[in-house]
Parts: C-alpha cells; sequence; structure tokens
C-alpha cells in the first residue's frame, strides 16, 4: 500500500509541473493544465494523507479547491479543452 501512495504522490508532483510548464511557459489557453492543477492536487492530498502529513494535505486541498474554481470561471467565458 506504501508503493502505491508514494507513486500516486509522484503521479500528482508531476501532473503539478506539466501544468505550470503548460500554463507559464508556453501561455496555454486550455483547460488541460487547469485540470492538471486539480488532478494533481488531488493525487498530492491522498498521498500526504498517507503519510500524515497534514500541512500538505492542507495546502494541497486548497490548491486543488483554487483550480476548480479557476476551471467553473474559465467554462463561464467560453474556454474549451484542447
Amino acid at each position: 500500500m506504501r508503493l502505491f501512495f508514494e507513486l500516486t504522490g509522484w503521479a500528482g508532483a508531476g501532473l503539478l509541473l506539466a501544468a505550470y510548464y503548460l500554463q507559464n511557459i508556453r501561455h496555454s489557453q486550455s483547460l488541460v493544465p487547469k485540470y492538471f492543477n486539480v488532478f494533481g492536487s488531488f493525487f498530492l492530498v491522498a498521498s500526504a494523507l498517507y503519510t500524515q502529513t497534514y500541512p500538505f494535505v492542507v495546502l494541497n486541498f486548497v490548491w486543488m479547491v483554487i483550480a476548480v474554481r479557476v476551471i467553473i470561471l474559465s467554462k463561464k467565458e467560453g474556454m474549451r479543452i484542447r
């Protein structure tokens, strides 16, 4: 079980780094990096809960909530997934 949550954490970290790259380096207007933020944060929350590192649970949960809010606002503005 430990390996599963460690890999989950690594996957979450990878998604957050990919989101950063797509959003800031390539100036993506797509919703893809925003979804990467949501799922990356979710995976990191799961991993942090397993390891009982609660500051990281809070940090990534808040990051996930912000990312969901950005997606909702983006969809209202008519952004699309590319």
